[in-house]
């Protein structure tokens, strides 16, 4: 296929039938295999700049994938610390517990003690307060009713405080003064 040329009133006229004036009156006309090379270059072109927006779409979707992982994996290792730190408030607690049962029990045994004491101190002295009664012994009378006033006005709970005392203090070891 040749060149043609347009005249300025746009109407097509080969090269070999007519004159060729000068080159003021016409303007060159492309061929249809330069129009369609040009129209293929466009193509490829779009095609180019769909694939790279596609890349450049599927970059960033994976960089946001990648950035969901590593809140994904952050969230999991906060999980395992706090469940690390859940077992030690657990085993902690459990000490504590213990603790404070055994305490609980160390004090109601030595208070059943001291006032069990006290108990069997104030029967010995009723015991003897009867006898001296029945057998009408005034000194005997005198003396267990001092002995029963010495037992009630004495404090069973003050022995108690000091053992209670005693057994907080953590910096002595425990010393038992009978």
């Amino acid at each position: 296929m040749g060149w043609f040329f347009k005249k300025k009133n746009n109407l097509p006229a080969p090269i070999e039938d007519c004159e060729v004036p000068a080159q003021q009156d016409y303007t060159p006309v492309k061929s249809r295999e330069d129009i369609e090379f040009e129209d293929r270059m466009a193509q490829n072109a779009f095609e180019r700049d769909l694939a790279v927006g596609k890349l450049q779409a599927g970059v960033a979707a994976f960089q946001q994938g990648m950035q969901t992982v590593d809140k994904v994996t952050d969230v999991w290792k906060y999980s395992k610390m706090v469940e690390q730190n859940i077992a030690q408030i657990q085993g902690a607690t459990a000490v504590e517990l213990a603790r404070i049962s055994a305490k609980f029990q160390n004090q109601q045994s030595a208070l059943e003690g001291i006032f069990g004491q006290r108990q069997q101190g104030l029967s010995g002295q009723f015991a003897v307060l009867e006898k001296a009664m029945k057998e009408n012994d005034r000194e005997l009378l005198i003396a267990s009713l001092k002995g029963i006033s010495t037992i009630v006005t004495s404090s069973p709970l003050e022995d108690f405080e000091k053992l209670a005392k005693a057994w907080e203090d953590t910096s002595k070891p425990l010393e038992l003064d009978f």
